[in-house]
């Protein structure tokens, strides 16, 4: 049997460069690892609840409290100074993922939020007795939206198995993708696990039956080129990576317009 795509650190050589990867070079990025820590250098390995802060994003969050304090849009000079700052960033994201148009992306508090209002959004396609999809490897931030709202419906979650390999199976996905399946929701990247799921493949299974896919692309973003998967995808949620975002949550919600 074939083991299923991971998502697989390297301590030598990143994805797609062909130079040695530098640990200590890195680890110069970071003030806090040079810390001294019951007698022994600081390593740290927490990074799953919350990581150290390079010296370029304590910087720049200096640079942006000591000279950027304002309400974005409003019409005073030091507020459309911040505004341009945060409709830039708002391009960047944009291009990082391959969107249209900038206006298609959605800043929220964090990936949880954008999957809440994406929810929210679907209650209004969802009657007693539809359906929602998901999968066995979900986050939880991609279950409890969906229950909440199919328990105030009548709706049903049904969820889609995975082998002993934390592979998806896809012919039993398939055979679920029912008359009654309103909405299909499924992380491209599992979180425990790493594995890859074929998003391609299974927007294609879906969309044959007019269902649309909302992917949770929080863990895929930063590691895989094809960022916005699938032909016809509407909608995906990001997580801005820990190392290089302040300490609040950040996240964002793509949506195509045609949504």
């Amino acid at each position: 049997m074939t083991a299923p795509a991971r998502l697989t650190p390297s301590i030598t050589t990143p994805p797609g460069d062909g130079q040695v990867y530098d640990v200590e070079r890195i680890r110069r990025d970071f003030p806090a690892l040079r810390m001294t820590v019951n007698g022994k250098p600081l390593v740290y390995l927490d990074n799953a609840s919350t990581t150290q802060k390079s010296q370029m994003v304590i910087d720049r969050l200096t640079q942006a409290y000591t000279g950027e304090v304002a309400r974005v849009y409003s019409p005073h000079t030091l507020a459309r100074q911040v505004t341009d700052e945060y409709e830039a960033v708002r391009t960047r994201v944009a291009a990082f993922i391959n969107a249209a148009r900038k206006e298609e992306i959605v800043f929220v508090r964090s990936a949880t939020e954008a999957l809440n209002i994406v929810a929210n959004g679907f209650r209004a396609e969802l009657k007693a007795g539809y359906e929602v999809l998901l999968t066995m490897m979900e986050h939880h931030s991609n279950i409890v939206p969906w229950l909440v709202a199919c328990e105030q419906i009548g709706a049903k979650v049904k969820v889609a198995p995975i082998d002993q390999n934390g592979d998806l199976q896809l012919d039993q996905f398939e055979a679920m993708l029912g008359g009654r399946t309103r909405v299909v929701g499924i992380t491209q990247v599992s979180n425990v696990l790493g594995t890859i799921y074929p998003i391609k493949q299974i927007v294609a299974m879906a969309h044959a039956r007019g269902i649309p896919v909302v992917v949770d692309g929080a863990q895929a973003a930063p590691h895989l080129p094809d960022r916005r998967p699938g032909h016809g995808l509407r909608l995906l949620r990001l997580l801005g990576p820990q190392a290089v975002r302040p300490g609040r949550r950040r996240g964002a919600l793509w949506a195509d317009r045609m949504a």
